[in-house]
């Protein structure tokens, strides 16, 4: 195989006069407005007004500082309440100085449990102030009643807070009035405080397992179903386990229904003082119609605008549409120049609310892929599957991919590994031991390689080079090629090619099998074996699996991978057969988005931010605006999302203000794998009219 050459394309904005390239934008025919917004409904004046029966309002109030502490870390903090009915307006429920934290209703709103950050303690307190006691030691996750014997529970987590999201565990629960009545709630990972909310049942609970993976637990300690990656989940207060996880940009939710390929998205930023600003704190209230956030964040931190303080940092309400598809109208709650954060709403009639049968949909029978989970070691479907092996010996095992580089999320949430590669997490010595048990494994990929590859690349390996490692999956000239170290056969020795062809732009299912003596390759189910290697793997050390290139950095593969799985034994052909068939039928049913080109002038820019500025985040998308001068679509203003930031490292962006350059675009909502990715904005245009793309090339 010939050294690869640098062919890594360069993410900068190329001028119109350089290059032509395709635009592509799904849906639509040149038009660049939006269809009108459905009217809001009359801005309520008062919270009564807004619910129509009585309701309540707890919160926190940031006393000291810049109203720079939303996460209620400092003892700078007092609780504060608001009665509907009693006309007596903001309350102080307790006034000394603490680091209070998420104050949560019980279920018939007479009290509130909430924690102490510093002293990571949970106490509780009557809506008077009064019997303020302490309950148990740990963070607060939730409070729940229930819903058979009226027993209202503290779900919290032990354990020392990890890094500044705060994650912990295990999750426990003990009863509010009988402490020493505790139970384990989940121990499989690690959780954070801050977005873990049950149903009503008290079967599910919708939560980040831990930051980002959002999704719902069964409980206690049971499966897992991934539903995004994001932040601030929250679970609709009834017994639908529909959910939603706050976007990356802080400023919409994605709701997530049973049964439901695609999410719902509800712009939550959409008050008369937080239009365009970033929003937090966002929770369901005990009423299916009505959530609570904290709002506007304006001022731009080191992380986010989070964490930027300023005044009038108040507590906004949002009644919900029938459907839960928009928020049709907004209330501001309090009129504060001190900060309020964390705050829970609770509506008379809560417990009796649901949502409209018509909103649940029954969920479809899953596929059946990968079929026969023997010997499964790691499974990676794409990124909003659950990525789970529930039956793994030992518990069950969650599996992560690390984009690194350029590498990023393409549409069908598939890893695009042009200009990066990924490795895995969730191997550990005893899948090695596994392999060397049996001296039989199997991989299992689909891939879509962009073109030939005629200098060759690695699709997955073992290896540190080309003449150390376990096993290289290579792609070179059109075809597959293997190398494979067993006890007869050196890894430096000569690899074997796999007799098919691939199409570039198409993707192709591939199984690749060994046991001592057979070695079998399977391209769309369609294959054989071979006798012309033997031995066992006992010479396999412990290495890192990376996707699209070697541990030396060199051979970086071009193109989309997913549906990866590894076996510590052999797939049989019929196996093989059956998975690519099932896969087919995946694939048959996506379409591509739609593509646009156009020539455009540059006319607004979001700078690039800081790795430390957005923090945790690893990536981020700029938007840039621009006015189509020609092409497919119509002359008018648009916004562009570029990727400004890769793997903490800015990306290179070319193009000055006043540039004409040709784009390849296709439209945000085409695209749900950026669901939980930071964007940055500091652009002002009319976010009803302009429509809003992402750049491709």
């Amino acid at each position: 195989m010939k050294p690869l050459r640098d062919i890594a394309p360069s993410r900068g904005l190329r001028s119109a006069g350089r290059l032509g390239l395709l635009l592509m934008l799904a849906g639509g025919c040149g038009q660049q407005s939006k269809a009108p917004p459905v009217p809001d409904a009359p801005v309520p004046q008062s919270l009564s007004e807004l619910t129509g029966e009585p309701a309540r309002l707890v919160w926190t109030r940031q006393m000291r500082g810049n109203n720079d502490d939303p996460y209620n870390e400092g003892a700078n903090h007092i609780i504060m309440g608001l009665d509907s009915e009693d006309g007596l307006g903001e309350r102080t429920i307790l006034g000394d100085l603490r680091s209070y934290r998420k104050p949560l209703f019980t279920a018939d709103g007479a009290r509130v449990v909430y924690g102490l950050f510093k002293e990571k303690k949970v106490w509780v307190v009557n809506w008077d102030g009064s019997g303020n006691r302490e309950v148990v030691d740990g963070m607060l996750a939730d409070v729940w009643r229930d819903p058979v014997s009226g027993t209202d529970w503290v779900y919290y987590l032990l354990g020392q807070p990890q890094d500044e999201l705060h994650k912990a565990g295990p999750a426990m629960r003990c009863q509010l009035d009988d402490p020493e009545v505790q139970e384990l709630v989940w121990d499989q990972t690690l959780v954070n405080p801050d977005n873990f909310q049950l149903s009503r049942d008290g079967k599910k609970a919708a939560g980040l397992f831990p930051w980002n993976e959002a999704g719902l637990a069964d409980l206690p300690n049971g499966a897992f179903t991934k539903k995004g990656n994001g932040c601030w989940t929250s679970m609709a207060p009834d017994n639908s386990y529909i959910m939603w996880v706050f976007d990356g940009a802080h400023k919409n939710v994605m709701i997530r229904k049973p049964g439901e390929q695609f999410f719902q998205k509800v712009k939550v930023n959409g008050s008369p003082r937080n239009e365009g600003w970033e929003v937090y704190h966002p929770r369901w209230s005990n009423h299916v119609r009505f959530m609570a956030l904290s709002g506007p964040y304006r001022a731009k931190a080191k992380r986010n605008n989070i964490h930027g303080g300023g005044e009038h940092i108040n507590i906004h309400i949002g009644r919900f549409d029938e459907a839960i598809q928009r928020i049709e109208t907004w209330h501001e709650a309090t009129r504060s120049k001190q900060g309020d954060f964390f705050p829970d709403l609770w509506v008379a009639s809560g417990d009796q609310s649901r949502v409209g049968k018509q909103q649940v949909v029954v969920a479809p029978p899953i596929s059946s892929w990968p079929g026969n989970r023997a010997g499964l070691e790691f499974i990676w479907e794409d990124k909003k599957a659950n990525n789970v092996i529930d039956d793994y010996p030992g518990g069950r095992r969650f599996c992560k991919v690390q984009l690194k580089g350029h590498a990023r999320y393409a549409r069908y949430n598939i890893l695009n590994l042009t200009g990066g590669y990924a490795g895995l997490t969730g191997l550990g010595d005893d899948v090695l031991d596994k392999v060397k048990d049996t001296n039989a494994f199997s991989l299992e990929f689909t891939l879509n390689p962009s073109h030939e590859h005629t200098d060759g690349s690695v699709v997955m390996a073992q290896a540190e080079s080309l003449k150390q490692g376990n096993f290289m999956v290579t792609y070179y000239r059109g075809n597959l090629e293997l190398k494979l170290q067993t006890e007869q056969h050196p890894f430096a020795g000569e690899a074997h090619r796999m007799f098919f062809s691939l199409e570039p732009g198409k993707p192709h299912h591939v199984v690749i099998t060994y046991t001592d003596g057979t070695l079998g390759f399977y391209l769309d189910g369609k294959g054989g074996q071979s006798d012309g290697i033997r031995g066992g793997l006992s010479s396999w050390t412990d290495r890192p699996l990376l996707f699209g290139r070697l541990m030396s950095g060199e051979f970086d593969f071009q193109g989309n991978l997913e549906g990866i799985a590894l076996y510590s034994r052999a797939l049989s052909p019929v196996e093989a057969k059956q998975h690519a068939d099932i896969y087919a039928k995946r694939l048959a049913k996506r379409t591509p988005a739609k593509q646009f080109k156009v020539t455009a002038r540059l006319t607004q820019v979001t700078p690039t931010p800081t790795a430390k500025g957005i923090a945790p985040y690893r990536r981020c998308l700029v938007s840039f605006a621009y006015q189509v001068i020609v092409g497919d679509l119509a002359p008018g203003e648009i916004v562009v999302r570029h990727w400004g930031m890769l793997d903490g490292k800015p990306v290179s962006l070319e193009s000055a203000v006043g540039e004409v350059v040709d784009l390849v675009i296709e439209r945000v909502e085409d695209h749900p794998e950026l669901e939980g990715e930071r964007v940055q904005r500091k652009i002002k245009v009319d976010e009803l009219l302009v429509e809003e793309f992402l750049d491709v090339k």
